[in-house]
């Protein structure tokens, strides 16, 4: 059943926005008005529309040159990923950048759809298998590299990069109970995390505490709202590590790969969670501590500094390991 999701998302997608552009342009030439108003150029570009246009026009020329400019069109040999799909994501750009709050409500569905997506995964992970995707054609030995209704578990990391920070940064932005449903949705994905297994899925995990930081030192009540999304996916490592114990013959392995450290020590996320919740709930309570424009611009030039020595060592530790020290395991 993965082949034929797979087939039926890409296919749904396509679709869906080559329909929706269509669309765009009709009521774009109709009516030259908004939903607000005001008077707007639907044909306008901007320079993240120029650089979405120059992407697409390397794509069509690649595609052209290609010893088989049919499948390059189709990406029947590439996973789908194809001529026919980048001009749908270059499509559905045009529709959600020229959209009003586009851009939130798509954070919302990705808040819905996303945790449900992570739920399957993890469920997976455990050999939970609710919907009968692990059908005849994937054999035993294949089972273990395919997860939630992504499929291929780097895909699924690739995912996760994608669904965890724009969580978290919803969580630190949002408020009232908007911020509190988070919770549960941040625990949930960093349980997929660790059922990716993949290196990119810590990645994943890395960026989304980066720019949760980065977006919370904007004010106190950021800053509160970024431990508390942060004190989420703790919790998530460490109920994930107790259900692991509880269960132990029970789940896909976890050996050779990062995540086995993230559930090793269930006592020290849930220490870690707890004094990140209390430091949320001190700096929520709090009216005197006040963080200035100039505190805030220097936390995250040190944010920023840090990242990028952080990606530094990763690529030095890269070039070591793929061009020095070749015959290391």
């Amino acid at each position: 059943l993965f082949f034929n999701i797979n087939r039926f998302k890409h296919a749904v997608y396509c679709y869906a926005a080559y329909l929706g552009l269509v669309a765009y342009m009709l009521l774009g030439y109709m009516k030259r008005k908004n939903m607000t108003g005001r008077i707007y150029e639907p044909f306008a570009f901007s320079l993240a529309d120029w650089g979405m246009l120059a992407f697409s026009v390397v794509c069509a020329i690649s595609c052209a040159l290609s010893h088989d400019p049919q499948s390059a069109f189709t990406g029947d040999e590439g996973r789908k990923s194809g001529l026919l799909f980048i001009l749908a994501m270059s499509a559905m750009h045009i529709i959600v950048s020229r959209s009003p709050n586009a851009g939130k409500r798509a954070v919302e569905g990705l808040l819905v759809s996303g945790t449900l997506v992570a739920l399957l995964g993890v469920l997976n992970f455990f050999y939970i298998d609710p919907f009968g995707f692990y059908g005849p054609r994937l054999s035993e030995n294949s089972v273990p590299r395919f997860i939630s209704t992504i499929g291929n578990i780097d895909f699924f990391a690739a995912f996760l990069c994608l669904y965890l920070p724009c969580i978290m940064v919803f969580c630190v932005k949002a408020q009232g109970i908007k911020s509190f449903l988070c919770f549960p949705a941040i625990a949930i994905g960093a349980c997929a995390i660790v059922a990716a297994r993949a290196d990119g899925a810590m990645v994943a995990l890395a960026f989304s505490f980066f720019s949760c930081l980065l977006f919370g030192v904007q004010s106190r009540k950021t800053l509160s709202r970024a431990f508390f999304a942060m004190a989420a996916a703790l919790f998530g490592f460490a109920g994930l590590a107790v259900i692991i114990e509880a269960h132990p013959d029970g789940y896909m392995t976890l050996e050779k790969s990062l995540q086995e450290y993230l559930v090793k020590y269930p006592s020290l996320m849930s220490v870690c969670a707890v004094l990140l919740l209390g430091a949320s709930y001190a700096l929520h309570k709090s009216k005197k501590l006040l963080i200035s424009k100039k505190t805030a611009r220097f936390l995250r030039r040190l944010i920023w500094f840090l990242f990028i020595c952080a990606v530094f060592a990763l690529v030095c530790l890269f070039i070591y390991y793929t061009f020095i020290n070749t015959e290391a395991e």
